[in-house]
């Protein structure tokens, strides 16, 4: 956790929980998956690496991009 803690750049606050709420009830998003796309939105990420969403997908203006 120490070595990672350093990529951490969001800060969580109650409109980020609420934003992951409403991701997840839109796009039938799990709440930790839809946490990690609030946390992009809110820092202004473009698009999101990731192996478990699907690839091309748009989601609150972000582009998924499948590794897998």
């Amino acid at each position: 956790m120490r070595d990672y803690a350093a990529w951490v750049r969001s800060a969580i606050t109650p409109a980020t929980i609420l934003r992951a709420s409403e991701i997840g009830e839109t796009w039938r998003f799990s709440f930790w998956d839809s946490m990690i796309i609030a946390a992009a939105e809110q820092d202004g990420a473009t698009q999101l690496l990731t192996e478990d969403l699907k690839h091309g997908q748009t989601v609150a203006g972000i582009t998924i991009v499948n590794l897998s």
